[in-house]
């Protein structure tokens, strides 16, 4: 047996101490343990793997040694003298291989270069992570500190099941400031020719008519608009985001008038009744509007348009908004509050309105979807849950969605989250119906609970933006897989689930069997209390919680599979079997599609 065979044997001899330990240590389950070490030991596996090979690549003169001048080519291709000089160069070539050299023979050998292997892979992550722009994409300035986090996640982002996602969006990790300048460039190209938007233009002062050519010419004041607009034109994408989940059976990327309507009365417009004339200041609340006429006026379908508008007008359905509609609306309503006749005023005015509005109608919707993603789903541990699980998770969205080349639609998602899955907190729903005054209203995301809305905002802030809306449809009313564990970690955060220890201590066989009980208890007549005492974790979606993120997805795992097979065994308490929960998912692929798509 060679000396790699060996080192890797008994490294695999030290897997049933090391798993003891971690059983002793109680931190997670027995079967997490059991998978984390796999992963462990096949990561050290590939990393002896790959060191060999190097070895034997910039092993030149195939002595089985590398000299000074062999590391010179492997530093310089791994890009660690990038930008030095050529004295530079020589004299941190020399420092690293005199800091090889052990045994000062003057070459490094195999087990020498394997030290030296490893601590060179770590720099040069270090030096990429370091040019990695962090750009203002998370509704401000990041402290230092976590600046540097963020850059760090790059390096570990590659290497992670989500390196494909730049391949899927705009070439980050995350929505970045260049994409939104285009969404914002796109969606005002078509406002500013919009016909309705020409005519509230002329008659605001935003354009008048060139005498020599005939057509509308902007003046200072649109440009003034659009500048203000792009300053708040992120917070006005969650606005719309949030708004357009509003109603059920809806599609969430587009906004309809009962949403619309849901919007207009948050930000202070009354709708317009029997005995109202026009526009203006109400004796309630709020301004009196038309809000019927003003969605028809500004969803008007153009008439005459050349071949290319035609197919964006076929896609831009006449019952709803679209992104670019609804910010020619927010325009149009701020000029509706007769408070000052400085249209500048009035337009900046009512956009802190909009911004107090949707903070307080749900704080968590005013935030921008990259802070989850920094705060919570970029977690070396989180993404070490998912690979672990990837196989089960993507036989699952297979069998959502009918294949493996699918992406899942907005009906397949509230099919497997809702009715298959069983991801809406039942018990407390019914709590809160019963407990609230009659006619009282839904309740608000201000709650901690997961509730239909709750997965439809979970479909939309999952996915990462696109920079043409109508040309992109398709990415805003599908999910891929890597979107979908996003979502999966964001219900994760968000639906009422029993911890490792409290199925311990309460004796519980497994989390299926909690929330069946509350689920019965809260149906009766007289409801009776829950069977465990809830764990507070904060506003619904937050990203503070008290339990770290791998705690709250292995805890929604945990959930996922038994729902799947009731009778998998838990992965909480360390008993479950991926055989049986494989085979139970096999034959319900097979009455559903007919055969296995895996």
């Amino acid at each position: 047996m060679g000396k790699s065979e060996t080192s890797r044997a008994y490294a695999k001899s030290l897997r049933p101490a090391l798993l003891a330990k971690l059983k002793k240590t109680g931190k997670v389950s027995d079967q997490v343990n059991q998978d984390t070490i796999d992963v462990f030991f096949t990561n050290q596996d590939t990393l002896q793997d790959e060191t060999k090979l190097a070895f034997q690549k910039y092993d030149a003169d195939k002595s089985d040694n590398i000299d000074p001048e062999e590391l010179f080519n492997l530093m310089e291709d791994l890009g660690m003298l990038d930008g030095l000089s050529e004295e530079e160069k020589k004299e941190l070539c020399d420092e690293t291989f005199n800091e090889s050299d052990l045994n000062n023979d003057q070459v490094i050998n195999l087990s020498e270069f394997a030290v030296m292997y490893k601590k060179l892979i770590s720099q040069r992550e270090v030096l990429e992570s370091k040019g990695y722009k962090v750009p203002n994409i998370f509704g401000g300035p990041l402290e230092e500190a976590e600046e540097l986090r963020v850059r760090a996640m790059k390096p570990m982002l590659e290497r992670s099941i989500f390196a494909g996602r730049p391949k899927e969006a705009a070439g980050d990790y995350f929505d970045g400031a260049s994409l939104r300048d285009k969404m914002f460039k796109s969606d005002w190209a078509r406002i500013d020719k919009k016909p309705s938007f020409v005519q509230f233009k002329l008659k605001k002062g935003l354009a008048l008519m060139d005498k020599e050519s005939g057509k509308p010419k902007n003046t200072p004041l649109a440009t003034f608009f659009k500048k203000a607009l792009r300053e708040d034109y992120d917070m006005l994408c969650h606005c719309y985001a949030y708004f357009c989940c509003a109603s059920a059976d809806s599609n969430f990327a587009t906004m309809n008038l009962e949403e619309f309507k849901l919007m207009a009365h948050a930000a202070g417009i009354r709708e317009a009744g029997p005995g109202d004339k026009g526009g203006g200041k109400s004796k309630g609340p709020g301004f009196i509007m038309d809000l019927d006429q003003l969605f028809q006026e500004i969803n008007v379908k153009e008439l005459n348009t050349s071949k290319k508008k035609k197919l964006e007008m076929e896609l831009n359905v006449d019952d709803a908004f679209l992104r670019f509609e609804f910010m020619e609306c927010i325009m149009q309503l701020a000029l509706q509050f007769p408070k000052t006749d400085d249209v500048k005023i009035a337009l900046t005015g009512y956009m802190m309105y909009i911004r107090n509005t949707l903070e307080r109608e749900c704080a968590v919707a005013a935030l921008d979807r990259n802070v989850y993603r920094k705060d919570r789903l970029y977690e070396r541990e989180v993404m070490g849950v998912f690979a672990t699980y990837q196989a089960e998770l993507r036989r699952i969205y297979c069998m959502a969605v009918g294949g493996d080349l699918h992406t899942m639609t907005q009906p397949e998602w509230l099919w497997l989250a809702r009715d298959r899955l069983g991801f809406l907190d039942t018990h407390l729903i019914l709590a809160a119906e019963a407990a609230a005054p009659k006619g009282g209203g839904a309740p608000t995301h201000k709650t901690s609970f997961l509730d239909e809305r709750g997965l439809r905002l979970v479909f939309v802030w999952s996915q990462m933006l696109s920079a043409d809306e109508i040309k992109g449809m398709e990415a805003y009313t599908t999910m891929s897989f890597l979107e979908f564990l996003e979502a999966l970690m964001r219900c994760a955060d968000a639906k009422d689930l029993p911890t490792r220890q409290q199925l311990k201590d309460f004796g519980f066989k497994s989390t299926l069997e909690v929330i069946e009980k509350n689920e019965f208890n809260a149906s009766q007549r007289k409801p009776k209390p829950f069977v465990l005492p809830r764990v507070e974790e904060g506003p619904v979606f937050s990203t503070q919680k008290k339990h770290s993120a791998q705690e709250r997805l292995e805890m929604m795992l945990d959930f996922i599979f038994l729902m799947m097979d009731p009778l998998c065994g838990s992965l909480l308490l360390g008993t479950l079997d991926r055989k049986s929960l494989k085979v139970a998912m096999e034959a319900e692929c097979k009455e559903l599609h007919g055969s296995v798509l895996w």
